[in-house]
């Protein structure tokens, strides 16, 4: 047995995550992706800002706490990573803006659009890829606008589950 959800009670949501990290701890070889459109749960999109926003800092609460170090490490490259283009993107402008265009500025100006390019690229053929599975390509339109959210949104908010260990979920208060 993985003993079901004891030692995570604390967390109030992520016992799926939880669970099946412990499975493939215990049967390293027993776990696998089942590929099939037939088994592809559908998840309605929040209404709203405000949930959506307190969806996202459920998950995000508990990843920390995720027992497989690959997974957290995974989350923490992207975390950087949207948090350098963030910095980047705010010096950059305050070098062009305030002090004019210097060597610096511009230097930082090609870092930052070699890691606007780097992502947009590998975001664009993994998100192609899972909207042609999906049947879905539709929703490639929105490509350029969700990319530059979830550029901001990644830090942003990965930064404030890591601050605010409180939401609403289900119409209760979680701390």
């Amino acid at each position: 047995t993985v003993d079901g959800f004891d030692g995570n009670k604390n967390h109030a949501s992520g016992d799926d995550m939880f669970l099946i990290q412990k499975v493939a701890a215990r049967w390293p070889a027993g776990v696998f992706f089942l590929k099939n459109p037939a088994a592809t749960v559908l998840t309605e999109a929040k209404p709203d800002w405000r949930t959506f926003v307190q969806q996202r800092l459920r998950w995000g609460t508990k990843n920390a706490a995720l027992p497989e170090w690959p997974v957290r490490l995974a989350l923490l490259t992207v975390f950087l990573f949207c948090w350098s283009i963030l910095l980047n993107a705010l010096l950059a402008a305050a070098g062009l803006f305030v002090a004019g265009k210097t060597a610096e500025s511009f230097q930082l100006s090609l870092v930052l659009a070699f890691q606007i390019l780097g992502k947009a690229t590998f975001d664009f053929f993994f998100l192609r890829a899972l909207c042609r599975y999906f049947r879905r390509e539709d929703l490639l339109r929105w490509f350029v606008p969700a990319f530059f959210l979830h550029t901001l949104y990644i830090p942003l908010l990965g930064a404030a589950s890591l601050l605010f260990k409180e939401y609403e979920w289900k119409g209760r208060q979680v701390r």
